[in-house]
């Protein structure tokens, strides 16, 4: 697994390691309230606030069972969010998907694209599963996990978290995808791109 945390490049997008170099565009998308609709903690609403989190980000990034990446956007050249994994298990060949992505990007498939890349690499890299953990009505993310073929799999539980007074009752779902299932699913596309392209010079010799 020595490639794991390499950076990962794509047509699009490229996922970046983590850097204070970059904390200004970091710290332009972490103070946008929307981003925090479904977490249990604050905007950083002050620079200051985003320097010493992403500082925190990266020391979790350089220990054996987290990884994160910027996600870089080409055409706009800057970080427009993070992907990563953590809670890795190398006995059991699992993690944990972390995400984050600007308001300002939601909608246009960025996320999509981010997650499979990643997918790849960590499937490619012999791992069995990839989870995720989000809020019960969070239902862009539970969309875009259903997108990449992810799968409900269980209530890790119901609990309470308080914010600014008030107190919210929630529930967590967990979303598994498993490499025989990625595994499967690749062969599907794979075969659906090979029938387009022969449709397509057939049409052309018409």
């Amino acid at each position: 697994m020595k490639n794991l945390f390499k950076k990962i490049f794509s047509e699009d997008i490229d996922l970046v390691s983590l850097s204070m170099k970059h904390l200004d565009h970091f710290w332009e998308y972490s103070k946008d309230k929307r981003l925090y609709e479904f977490l249990e903690y604050k905007p950083l609403l002050k620079k200051s606030e985003g320097k010493l989190y992403l500082k925190k980000l990266i020391k979790r990034s350089n220990k054996k069972d987290a990884h994160w990446w910027f996600i870089y956007h080409k055409n706009d050249k800057k970080i427009i969010g993070t992907i990563g994994i953590l809670n890795i298990n190398f006995r059991k060949k699992n993690a944990e998907l972390s995400y984050a992505l600007s308001p300002v990007y939601w909608g246009k498939g960025i996320f999509s694209k981010a997650l499979k890349i990643l997918l790849k690499r960590l499937f490619e890299d012999n791992f069995n599963e990839v989870y995720a953990i989000t809020h019960e009505k969070n239902k862009r993310s539970i969309k875009a996990l259903l997108r990449s073929g992810f799968k409900k799999s269980r209530i890790i539980k119901k609990g309470l978290f308080q914010l600014d007074g008030i107190i919210y009752d929630h529930a967590v779902l967990v979303f598994s995808l498993f490499k025989i299932d990625y595994n499967s699913t690749q062969e599907i596309i794979n075969k659906k791109i090979i029938n387009d392209k022969i449709q397509k010079k057939l049409k052309s010799k018409i």
